[in-house]
């Protein structure tokens, strides 16, 4: 063909290092394997070829012509391959097959040759063909196409999760400022009990700052007793005080057994703060 630009590869360039895997990459493709029904090394292989696509290669028709002078000597072709089969076959791939890793060609043809692709493209009479190489490419392009989901959807599952976790971490540094900023104001401006949320109880409790007796639990169940049969009772009156329509409207029914629970708790983080308990 004239005018074509004849594609070769100088001796002294290096072509790029390959691409290493992350160490998500690693978890998926163990996950992926089992799933798969296939060695860890195969799906290991495809997250390999990913980080290496032709299309962002720095020299991606010198890795392809590499390939190609491979496959062309290892699988028949008895003739020396001419620039514009070169050519030809780098137009194509670039265009069609960029997705691919370069050494991907090679495995391709390793798999046809082998039987192991869904249809068999027949090899060349030793003579390299750029249409036989499009058949054997997208016959591959369809046995990875499954590995490759497989891999992806582990890659988005443990990225998710981290993800997950990152936002969890963020809520709990979150929590934990608003959290402090809140008891130090108690502790420095509280009046009473009542200026306690009863969930502080058992954030001190699990982080074991406060620790009781079993006397001291019952010693504040007691005196919470106490305050709760006065709110019952304080109810109860307010109850006979209001029009009969509108007693059923309460939103809250005290309930002294729970409500002591309750107070005894706040009782018990309000001397804490205070340096009682």
């Amino acid at each position: 063909m004239k005018g074509r630009k004849r594609l070769t590869i100088k001796k002294n360039v290096m072509l790029p290092q390959i691409a290493q895997l992350t160490q998500i990459e690693s978890r998926a493709c163990i996950t992926a394997a089992q799933k798969a029904g296939v060695k860890t090394e195969e799906i290991r292989q495809m997250a390999i070829y990913r980080r290496n696509a032709i299309r962002d290669s720095s020299m991606p028709s010198a890795e392809i012509i590499k390939e190609l002078n491979t496959v062309s000597g290892a699988f028949g072709a008895r003739e020396k391959l001419t620039p514009e089969t070169i050519a030809a076959a780098v137009e194509l791939i670039t265009s069609h097959f960029a997705h691919l890793a370069a050494a991907e060609i090679t495995k391709a043809y390793q798999l046809n040759a082998a039987g192991l692709l869904e249809e068999r493209a027949e090899t060349w009479g030793g003579k390299f063909s750029v249409d036989q190489l499009g058949k054997v490419l997208k016959n591959y392009d369809n046995y990875r196409r499954g590995l490759m989901a497989a891999l992806i959807r582990e890659l988005e599952a443990i990225r998710e999760a981290e993800r997950q976790q990152e936002r969890e971490d963020r809520m709990k540094a979150e929590f934990e400022d608003v959290f402090f900023a809140k008891v130090q104001f108690v502790k420095d401006h509280g009046t009473s009990w009542e200026d306690v949320p009863e969930f502080w109880f058992n954030v001190f409790k699990q982080r074991g700052a406060i620790r009781l007796t079993k006397q001291q639990g019952e010693d504040y169940f007691e005196r919470a007793k106490k305050i709760a049969d006065m709110a019952a009772r304080d109810q109860q009156q307010l109850a006979l005080l209001t029009p009969i329509e509108q007693r059923y409207r309460e939103a809250f029914k005290i309930e002294p057994e729970n409500y002591a629970k309750t107070v005894a708790r706040k009782m018990v983080v309000y001397d804490f703060l205070k340096g009682i308990l």
